[in-house]
């Protein structure tokens, strides 16, 4: 377990791109009415038993990144993200040299899984050549993105000077409090004065879909408990509170406290998560914030459709309710808009928060977000609305 509360940490700029828009205010303002668009891909079947033939698979993209794949694909998607990001008032003045740059992508947990269920007996004609992706394989492609993704973006994103600290994350759904965990470190000792935080990912790619079918985790015909794949990214800037407010610079919100949990299970375990660890992350995350559930009327999970997630949520809600004063808050959940984003959910969930403060929808001063990553991270963390 790890933990920190945070001090003072502001948030003074969003950005994002989704399926429902090319910035954070068109994609929070979608997603507040209630709108979602997905579509069929042209290029991903799968099988239905129902008709007995290929049906398209429906998904949940960013139509200015169609015809990307890989590496390109999320360079694509996170350059529309950032130079949403950097249009932000927000950025006037901030100095790249003093400012570091961390970046959460997704990691190899489903074609390992793939991998060892086919190891276990999976039909040979389910496995097909893209099953073929062995460890060495995987990790010279995460190599590549380490070396490659944040220049990448700095250069499509017209950012000329270099970054004082930069970092690239796998973990998923849960690596974006990774790192705002190490970026607040670097904040608070002076290393940084400022700190661009984002999650990029896309389940749209051919090959990762198959994989994702053969795991039956994808939502059809067959299966309707399933999710639906999307893509999206997001960045947020980060910097202490007494910075911005020396700089003038309008504060979003108040990154206050997080927590990290590993749980020994994973969705492909025999047994089942049974909330423990996710519920553990939440309660450190709201012990640290000091208001122990008492204030939090909002909170942004990450329920996908998937009913494994569904019931770990149930369960450590049970736990929470045992120990904390969380009752009834309203719940949002971005994959009802954007589709399973991963990598992205949690820069998404601190978009919709400080947008709704801003809009002043949010009906609450206090956000609790919590991520759950299929492979067994968990965590949560907590914002809060200082303009009121």
């Amino acid at each position: 377990m790890t933990q920190s509360n945070s001090g003072f940490i502001a948030i003074t700029g969003v950005g994002m791109v989704s399926s429902l828009g090319k910035s954070a205010a068109t994609s929070c303002a979608a997603a507040r009415g209630g709108i979602s668009h997905p579509i069929e891909l042209d290029d991903a079947e799968v099988w239905d038993e129902g008709v007995r033939e290929p049906v398209p698979v429906m998904a949940h993209s960013v139509d200015l990144a169609m015809g990307f794949q890989g590496l390109g694909k999320l360079v694509r998607i996170g350059t529309l993200a950032l130079n949403d990001l950097l249009s932000n008032p927000g950025l006037r003045g901030v100095d790249f040299l003093k400012t570091g740059f961390f970046v959460n992508l997704p990691s190899t947990y489903y074609w390992e899984q793939a991998r060892l269920m086919g190891s276990k007996g999976l039909p040979p004609e389910e496995l097909q050549e893209d099953d073929g992706h062995d460890k060495l394989e995987m990790d010279i492609q995460q190599a590549q993105y380490q070396a490659e993704v944040i220049p990448l973006l700095a250069k499509f994103g017209g950012i000329k000077r270099p970054f004082r600290k930069q970092s690239v994350y796998f973990k998923d759904q849960v690596g974006i409090i990774e790192a705002v965990q190490d970026a607040a470190t670097l904040l608070r000792n002076g290393e940084l004065e400022w700190c661009i935080i984002g999650g990029i990912d896309s389940y749209i790619d051919t090959d990762l879909l198959g994989v994702l079918s053969r795991l039956n985790l994808l939502k059809n015909t067959n299966n309707p408990h399933g999710f639906i794949p999307g893509e999206a990214a997001s960045f947020f800037l980060i910097e202490r509170l007494d910075t911005a407010r020396a700089r003038k610079a309008q504060v979003m919100g108040l990154l206050s406290s997080w927590a990290v949990s590993n749980e020994s299970s994973h969705r492909f375990s025999d047994t089942p998560s049974n909330g423990v660890a996710l519920a553990e992350a939440i309660g450190k995350a709201l012990e640290a914030y000091g208001r122990n559930g008492r204030e939090i009327e909002l909170v942004i999970g990450n329920l996908n459709g998937d009913p494994c997630r569904a019931w770990e949520w149930s369960c450590a809600l049970v736990r929470l309710r045992s120990r904390y004063s969380v009752e009834n808050p309203v719940e949002w959940y971005p994959g009802a808009s954007f589709g399973e984003t991963g990598a992205a959910s949690g820069a998404i969930a601190v978009s919709m928060a400080v947008r709704a403060f801003a809009r002043n929808y949010a009906r609450s001063d206090d956000v609790l977000v919590w991520l759950s990553s299929d492979s067994g991270l968990k965590g949560a963390f907590c914002i809060q609305n200082l303009s009121n």
